[in-house]
């Protein structure tokens, strides 16, 4: 799990009103699969309510448990941002590596003689 999207989603949960998802790409730039991942564990934690198109904190979760729960957040580490940074880096070219490119998917109108 992303810590910095369930992090923005208490921050906005914090007025303790419904919002909607897209508000969550909007104030924070995080993608439909993002949000819906860190809505998802949010969810099955039992810490809020997903909708069609709308989410909002259980009935019974007040300012002080957002707080706890955000420090909570804040200061744990989730072993999935690692497995990424590492996937990406093991899929990454070397330094010393040169990338040439597949010329021959570009369409013969667009390449120019020299």
């Amino acid at each position: 799990m992303i810590n910095n999207n369930i992090k923005s989603i208490i921050k906005l949960l914090h007025n303790n009103k419904p919002h909607a998802i897209f508000e969550l790409h909007q104030r924070f730039r995080l993608t439909h699969s993002e949000s819906m991942i860190a809505l998802g564990w949010l969810n099955d934690n039992n810490i809020i309510e997903v909708s069609e198109n709308e989410f909002s904190l259980k009935y019974n979760i007040n300012t002080k448990d957002i707080h706890q729960l955000y420090e909570m957040v804040r200061h744990s580490d989730f072993k999935l941002e690692k497995e990424e940074i590492d996937k990406y880096i093991s899929n990454s070219l070397k330094s010393e590596c040169h990338y040439l490119p597949d010329l021959s998917i570009i369409s013969e109108e667009l390449k120019v003689e020299i």
